[in-house]
């Protein structure tokens, strides 16, 4: 039986520090109250770079955090990892995570807040860190290191932050995770939810809870080749002459990629892992727009926008694994709020699974 703790520790993945990409989405303002502006850290050396060994690559990424983690913090008990969106802005998630804590209801102290950067190599002009050559979300391994091909997955990277965290001295009080993104930082989010192994092992020998909350992504994991009826959105079959790549990894569990190899992952162990992780859905009932939506042919069999395709993937979670799915997985659509990451997470049900409350 697994058992979720009630604490939770924070981390906030971002990508940026100043550079912004072509596609980028504008949140939503409707219903949102000023932005809060918080101080951050923005440390220099090693505390504003991530450095890793994985494999044969010894290679950094920045982050955004509001402690150093080479620091000891005893008083820490939560930690929030916060994906960034395709706007790779950190400072963003870090402050809409912080401003979680303005009321001063819960003790921002006890919590930890990470915002590591994955940056695609073309929205950004550092050249001391790993970029990606296509889009990180989904964990590709096509990237580059002082302008090296390199084999390396955003979720590699994201699995030894959180190992180093969890077995690290310096936070020895570690209770609770919490992973959550919005939009594509939501893509990586439910992906990462379902096929990453830092749960079953490094988290549970120490007696940490994770959990996932997944924010109005364009596109979801589906565990089998069956997808709603046009007609009827309640009724998932396999779709007649659909093109042959729509179940491919990303939007499927065909061909896997090499992150899944190296870790001997197979879809069968997506399958069961997911259907036990504790996941959260939240979207705007406004997110009906474009904002930069997949309209590739695999993610239009998923539904025609946000909203719909997060309340079609939650009426299939419980068609493909039935009604207990709901122990573990829950969906909300949030009133008044369109495509926004802070309106979501300042929502009700958002500040309870982020909290802990």
């Amino acid at each position: 039986m697994r058992i979720f703790l009630p604490l939770v520790i924070l981390v906030v993945v971002a990508i940026s520090y100043g550079y912004q990409s072509n596609d980028v989405v504008k949140e939503n303002t409707t219903h949102q109250t000023k932005p809060l502006q918080v101080k951050t850290h923005r440390y220099k050396s090693d505390t504003q770079r991530y450095h890793f060994d994985i494999r044969t690559v010894h290679a950094q990424i920045p982050y955004a955090s509001n402690m150093r983690l080479s620091d000891v913090h005893t008083e820490v008990r939560h930690l929030i990892v916060a994906i960034h969106s395709s706007s790779y802005n950190p400072d963003t998630y870090l402050n809409n995570a912080l401003s979680l804590f303005e009321s001063g209801a819960t003790d921002s102290g006890k919590t930890l807040i990470v915002a590591p950067a994955f940056f695609r190599k073309d929205k950004t002009k550092l050249s001391d860190i790993v970029t990606w050559d296509v889009s990180p979300f989904w964990g590709s391994s096509r990237a580059s290191y002082h302008k090296e091909k390199v084999e390396l997955s955003a979720y590699e990277v994201l699995d030894d932050l959180l190992r180093r965290i969890i077995g690290s001295k310096n936070f020895p009080n570690l209770s609770d995770i919490v992973i959550l993104g919005h939009s594509a930082g939501g893509q990586m989010v439910t992906r990462y939810a379902a096929c990453n192994t830092i749960e079953d092992t490094e988290a549970l020998k120490h007696h940490i809870s994770m959990r996932y909350l997944v924010m109005a992504p364009s596109s979801y994991l589906y565990m089998d080749g069956r997808r709603a009826k046009r007609s009827d959105h309640t009724v998932f079959e396999f779709p007649f002459g659909a093109h042959k790549q729509y179940n491919n990894w990303g939007y499927g569990l065909k061909h896997l990629y090499a992150y899944h190899k190296r870790n001997h992952i197979t879809a069968d162990n997506i399958r069961w892992n997911y259907k036990y992780r504790k996941v959260l859905y939240l979207v705007g009932e406004l997110d009906t727009k474009d904002f930069a939506l997949d309209k590739s042919k695999s993610a239009m069999l998923e539904g025609s926008n946000r909203l719909e395709r997060m309340e079609i993937y939650y009426d299939y979670l419980k068609t493909c694994y039935g009604d207990e799915i709901t122990d573990h997985h829950s969906m909300s659509v949030v009133p008044h709020v369109g495509h926004s990451g802070r309106a979501l997470m300042h929502s009700a049900e958002g500040r309870k699974f982020i909290l802990g409350q």
